[in-house]
C-alpha cells in the first residue's frame, strides 16, 4: 500500500500490470517502467497477477490519492488489453462507445457485475488526484479502441485490445456511477471544473482511439515488451532536462519506426519538464516529411500554417532541444497543398526532423502610426524594427491590421476598426516594442485563419462533415451560434459529424475545432484528443462532454486586459483531416495574455473546415442587447 509521507515533496507511482488473454509483455513492461522511475526517485507500488483486479486496482488508486499532497508528483502506468463496447448503449446521454481497461479478473463479469473499468472511471479517480496535487503523469500502453477489423500483424507481434460480448445492464450501471461522482465533485468543487480534458495531467498513450497498441521483442531489452514502453523507457533514460513533449515526439518516432499502425499521443500540459509543474516556453515547428521515393522533404499543410515559398527554416530532430544554428532549408515550392523544403547544403533530410521557422517571406501586416510628431525619435526605428509593417499617416492607404496611436503617456493599439487592444497606454520602452510585435503577429495570424475557407486546401477533404453549434444563454432559449449576440456565462455546445454512409468501407475523419478569439487569441479545443477527434462513418461525437454524459458546453469569457468597450467578432473553425495529427502550433495567446507556444505534429493529408461567427458582447454599461 502506498502510505502517506511527510510533508517534502514525495513522488509516488502506481504501476499496474494486466497480463490476459494472450499478452506476454506487461509484467516485463510494469518492472521496465517501475525501474526508470525509480531512477527519478519515485516509489513505486506494482500491481500483476491477483492484485490487478478491478477491486485491486480502484482500491490502489484511492490510496494514491489519499496520499498525495500539493506539490507531490504521482505517476498512474497500465500495460494490458483495451476494450471497447459499441452499439445497443443509446439510452439516455450515454455515447456510441465507451472504453475501458481490462483488470485480471476480467472473466468474473456477471450480468450485473462488469469488471471492467471504463475509461470515464480513470478520468474520475485522475480528476480527483489533481484536485490534491497537479503534478500528475498518466502512462497507458493499450489499445483505446479496438476495432473488429483489423489489418494482419507480422509474427510474434500481439495486439493489446480485446473485443467481447459484456452484458449492457452492467455497463449502463458502471456509467450511471460516474455520472453521480461528477456531478458530486462539480458541486463541491466549482472552481475546479474543465472543459474537455483535465488541464492538470500530463498523459502519454500507446495510440490513438482506433489504433492498436502492439508487443513484440524488443532487442534492446531482450524480452517482449509493448512498443510503446519501450520506447518511453529509452527516452526517459536518455535524456534530461526534458518536456513531456520532447518525450512524446521521440516515443511517437521511435514506435513509428516499428509499427506504422501506431501513433503515440502527449496530451495536457506537456509543455512541462518531467514529474514537475515547471513549464518551459517553446517556438512552433513543423514535422518534416520525407519522402523515401525521391528523398525530397516537405512541411505539410501550408494553407493552415501559411507557409510560402521563401520562408526559411532551421531544421533539428524532434524532441531535440531547439538550437541556437544548424541546417537550414528553404521552401522553394507549395504544391498539392505541401511546400517543398530544400537544404541549403543540398545534403538529404533524415527521418524525425521538424522545422523551426527562421524567416518568412509573408508580407508583413500593415500597422499604422498616428501622432508620429509625438513619438521620441529614437523610439521610432526601434518600432519600426518590431513592425516591419509600419506606416505614417503620410505613406499611401492601404488594408490596415491595426492602428498605433501615440500620446503623451504612451502607445495604444487599436484593431482595424480602431477599438483598443490595451486598457491604457503602454510606456516608450524596450518591452512595449517587443510586446507590439508580438501582439501584431497574434492578430495577424488569427485574421490569416479567419479568412480560410473550403477552397484554400490544394487537397480538399472528399467527405461530407458537418459542425453544429449551439448557444445556452443564461436564463435563455438556446440556439444557432451563427450570428448571433452571445455574453460572458453563456455557452456553445458543440458536435463534429462524419456524414458518409455508414454502410459499407467509408471513410474516417479527424476533426479539429479552433476558437479565433476577440484580441487575436487563437485556441484548440479538442484538448481530449489533440491528434483530431476520430469519426467514423455516421458517427457524431461532442466536444467538452464530462465523465458520465453530462455536456455543459463551453463556458463563454471576456479576456483580460481587453477593454470591455463593445462586442467582437468570435468564430469557431471546424478544421476536418484524412488522418490524425495536432494543430497545436495554431495556438495564439492573444493581446494582453501570457503566451505559451507549443510545438506540433503536422502530418501530410486532405482538409475542409466549417466556420460560425458570433458577437461576443462583453455586457456591463456598454450592453445594447436585450
Amino acid at each position: 500500500m502506498i502510505t502517506t509521507e511527510p510533508a517534502a515533496a514525495a513522488k509516488r507511482a502506481l504501476v499496474i500490470a494486466s497480463e490476459v488473454h494472450g499478452l506476454s509483455g506487461c509484467r516485463n513492461d510494469a518492472e521496465l517502467i517501475g525501474s526508470a522511475l525509480r531512477g527519478y526517485g519515485f516509489d513505486v507500488q506494482l500491481l500483476a497477477e491477483r492484485q490487478a483486479t478491478r477491486a485491486g486496482i480502484l482500491g490502489a488508486y484511492e490510496d494514491l490519492i489519499e496520499a498525495s499532497r500539493a506539490q507531490d508528483a504521482a505517476v498512474v502506468y497500465y500495460a494490458g488489453h483495451g476494450g471497447r463496447i459499441q452499439g445497443g448503449l443509446r439510452a439516455h446521454d450515454e455515447p456510441e462507445a465507451l472504453q475501458f481497461i481490462v483488470p485480471t479478473d476480467i472473466d468474473d463479469t456477471t450480468s450485473d457485475d462488469f469488471r471492467g473499468i471504463l475509461s470515464d472511471e480513470m478520468s474520475v479517480l485522475q480528476w480527483r488526484l489533481t484536485l490534491r496535487t497537479r503534478n500528475v503523469t498518466t502512462l497507458l500502453d493499450n489499445c483505446h479502441a479496438t476495432r473488429m477489423s483489423r489489418d494482419p500483424l507480422p509474427r510474434g507481434m500481439h495486439v493489446r485490445g480485446w473485443e467481447t460480448q459484456w452484458p449492457v445492464a452492467a455497463v449502463r450501471q458502471r456509467w450511471a456511477d460516474v455520472a453521480s461522482q461528477v456531478r458530486r465533485l462539480r458541486a463541491d468543487h466549482p472552481d475546479h471544473c474543465w472543459y474537455d480534458d483535465n488541464p492538470h495531467a500530463v498523459r502519454l498513450v500507446a495510440c490513438g482511439a482506433s489504433q492498436q497498441a502492439i508487443e513484440d521483442y524488443v532487442a534492446e531489452f531482450g524480452s517482449v515488451h509493448g512498443l510503446f514502453t519501450a520506447a518511453v523507457v529509452t527516452a526517459l533514460e536518455n535524456g534530461t532536462d526534458l518536456t513531456w513533449h520532447m518525450v512524446g515526439e521521440r516515443v511517437r518516432n521511435r514506435v513509428l519506426t516499428r509499427n506504422t499502425a501506431q501513433r503515440p499521443d502527449c496530451e495536457g500540459p506537456t509543455n512541462r519538464l518531467l514529474f514537475s509543474e515547471t513549464t518551459r516556453a517553446r517556438p512552433a515547428a513543423v514535422p518534416v516529411r520525407v519522402d523515401p521515393a525521391t528523398a525530397t522533404s516537405w512541411l505539410d499543410g501550408a494553407a493552415l500554417h501559411g507557409i510560402t515559398v521563401g520562408d526559411e527554416y532551421l531544421l533539428c530532430a524532434a524532441g531535440s532541444p531547439v538550437p541556437a544554428a544548424g541546417r537550414v532549408g528553404v521552401v522553394v515550392d507549395v504544391r498539392g497543398g505541401a511546400a517543398l523544403l530544400r537544404m541549403r547544403d543540398h545534403a538529404p533530410v533524415p527521418a524525425g526532423q521538424e522545422a523551426h521557422p527562421l524567416s518568412s517571406r509573408r508580407p508583413a501586416p500593415t500597422v499604422r502610426l498616428r501622432n508620429a510628431d509625438l513619438l521620441p525619435h529614437e523610439w521610432l526605428d526601434r518600432y519600426r524594427a518590431a513592425l516591419p509593417g509600419l506606416r505614417t499617416e503620410d505613406d499611401p492607404p492601404g488594408d490596415d491590421l491595426a492602428m498605433l496611436t501615440v500620446g503623451t503617456a504612451g502607445v495604444m493599439l487599436h484593431d482595424a476598426a480602431g477599438r483598443s487592444l490595451y486598457e491604457r497606454p503602454r510606456p516608450f520602452t524596450e518591452d512595449t516594442a517587443a510586446r507590439l510585435g508580438s501582439d501584431v503577429d497574434d492578430l495577424a495570424h488569427a485574421a490569416r485563419l479567419r479568412q480560410l475557407g473550403p477552397d484554400s486546401f490544394a487537397a480538399p477533404l472528399e467527405v461530407p462533415v458537418a459542425f453544429d453549434a449551439i448557444a445556452v444563454r443564461a436564463g435563455g432559449a438556446d440556439g444557432s451560434v451563427e450570428d448571433a449576440v452571445l455574453h460572458p456565462g453563456d455557452r456553445v455546445r458543440m458536435r463534429v459529424r462524419n456524414l458518409g454512409a455508414s454502410e459499407g468501407p467509408g471513410r474516417t475523419v479527424y476533426a479539429h475545432v479552433l476558437d479565433l478569439g476577440v484580441g487575436g487569441r487563437v485556441s484548440v479545443l479538442n484538448t481530449a484528443e489533440p491528434s483530431g477527434i476520430e469519426l467514423m462513418p455516421g458517427e457524431t461525437r461532442a466536444l467538452g462532454r464530462l465523465p458520465g454524459g453530462e455536456d455543459p458546453g463551453l463556458p463563454l469569457s471576456w479576456p483580460a486586459g481587453l477593454p470591455a468597450d463593445g462586442p467582437r467578432f468570435e468564430t469557431l473553425t471546424a478544421v476536418f483531416a484524412d488522418r490524425p495529427q495536432s494543430m497545436a502550433n495554431l495556438v495564439r495567446a492573444g493581446v494582453g495574455n501570457v503566451r505559451d507556444f507549443v510545438v506540433p505534429q503536422i502530418d501530410a493529408g486532405q482538409y475542409t473546415l466549417v466556420k460560425v461567427t458570433f458577437l461576443l458582447c462583453p455586457g456591463g454599461p456598454v450592453c445594447e442587447h436585450v
